[in-house]
């Protein structure tokens, strides 16, 4: 161990040198590396959320689900519509084929289910 440290004490320009090296070219290196490994992507699809916590599934599949899915699928570009139904939760995944522009589906998606009338909630007591 004395001889290693010996030899590092003896070479210590030249181990310091070496080091600033290796760390310059680690810096360049960096700048040149990209900034995400994964490119930006839009994702054509829209999620929608329907929620009563009161309401059962059934209701909730015959009275909301339905006419929001038929809604859904109507519109143009719609390539898949998924949905899925609990207990006052209604979620409907849209999704759009791939050369839509997602803002405008969004938009146009929101106007066509604005013009579904849900029905209210019928609380007891």
């Amino acid at each position: 161990m004395k001889r290693y440290l010996d030899f590092l004490w003896e070479n210590r320009f030249s181990i310091i040198l070496a080091t600033l090296f290796l760390l310059a070219a680690g810096w360049f290196a960096l700048q040149g590396l990209p900034e995400s490994v994964f490119p930006n992507v839009d994702f054509p699809r829209v999620t929608v959320l329907v929620n009563d916590g009161s309401l059962p599934v059934k209701f909730m599949e015959v009275e909301i689900t339905r006419p929001l899915e038929a809604l859904a699928k109507g519109q143009p570009g719609v390539r898949l519509v998924r949905s899925q139904t609990g207990n006052g939760l209604t979620k409907l995944n849209v999704y759009f084929n791939p050369g839509v522009n997602p803002q405008t589906a969004y938009l146009m998606l929101q106007a066509r289910l604005s013009q579904v009338r849900l029905p209210l909630a019928r609380r007891c007591g």
